[in-house]
């Protein structure tokens, strides 16, 4: 089974964070290699003509990059959440800190509207 079908085969619509959080993160500990990149992206964006919030998990691997983008309703408690954090930029756990980020508070109890998973060269 491939990263990308690991994924797939092990998340769904109605996870909520934590349960997604947790497969990224298993994922990744999944033929590790020491360049290996992780990102944890937010913010607005159109989706099907709304805006609405996404969350986005991104593993830099040296052949190539694993998205699972989670898209959310819009709402006053995310509308002004963006952000990049970088797991170089993390001393520790990295999804310890992705747990206890604004982004992942905001969302923590609703389901997602949408889930993209794919990979980039």
């Amino acid at each position: 089974m491939t990263l990308l079908e690991f994924l797939k085969s092990n998340t769904n619509k109605e996870m909520l964070i934590s349960e997604l959080t947790d497969v990224f993160s298993e994922m990744c500990m999944m033929q590790p290699d020491e360049n290996d990149e992780l990102l944890f992206q937010t913010g607005t964006e159109i989706f099907v003509g709304e805006k609405c919030f996404h969350v986005s998990f991104v593993r830099y691997r040296t052949e190539n990059e694993i998205h699972m983008d989670v898209m959310y309703p819009l709402s006053d408690a995310t509308r002004f959440i963006h952000g990049n954090l970088w797991n170089t930029d993390v001393e520790g756990d990295f999804f310890r800190c992705v747990r206890s980020s604004k982004a992942f508070c905001a969302v923590e109890q609703l389901k997602p509207l949408r889930i993209d998973i794919y990979t980039e060269d």
